[in-house]
């Protein structure tokens, strides 16, 4: 399907990396509900979401911002046209400013919503935490505050039949609107 040389592969600390930061999550999660945090709103009463917002950027960054697993595919194919990977901290291939989109697959507030609800939630966290690069049209198009859903994290790309290709995996995930 692709060059060799455009496959995601985690990083040899990938793992301990993850690890690290959902530690940090739970001394965050239990540290906030012990202030009486415990839903999203609650947070802006103290202005708290620096607390816990950048683990959630971080579980991903492990390759860099733009070289996440999962591209969108408009991204995917000027990947392919340019015969490179956007730049790791521009999110382009060719101008200093972004052309891309670093989004949470499930966006951050109703993820911070759910491991305030039930912080063992955060055992799980890379099963809702995911990423994907997509374009700034297509990231206009993803609709807001779907909430949590494990065994469906991709129910906003699917709704807008935005098809998403795995790097890791060689293959399209989404496809016409379909998971593969």
């Amino acid at each position: 399907m692709s060059d060799s040389k455009f496959l995601y592969v985690h990083p040899q600390d990938f793992n301990e990396h993850v690890c690290f930061w959902k530690d940090f999550l739970k001394v965050t999660i239990d540290f906030l509900r012990s202030h009486k945090i415990y839903q999203y709103k609650d947070l802006r009463k103290k202005s708290a979401r620096a607390a816990i917002e950048p683990a959630l950027w971080k579980i991903l960054e492990t390759n860099g911002k733009y070289h996440l697993r999962y591209y969108s595919k408009e991204t995917w194919e000027r990947t392919l046209k340019e015969d490179r990977l956007p730049s790791k901290a521009t999110g382009s291939w060719n101008s200093p400013r972004a052309e891309l989109v670093f989004e949470h697959v499930v966006e951050r507030a109703p993820i911070i919503e759910w491991m305030l609800e039930d912080p063992s939630n955060i055992d799980i966290i890379e099963d809702v935490c995911v990423g994907c690069i997509v374009t700034k049209s297509e990231s206009k198009l993803l609709p807001n505050r779907y909430g949590v859903d494990p065994k469906n994290v991709w129910k906003r790309y699917l709704e807008k039949k935005i098809d998403v290709y795995d790097r890791m995996l060689d293959k399209w995930h989404i496809l016409d609107g379909k998971l593969v």
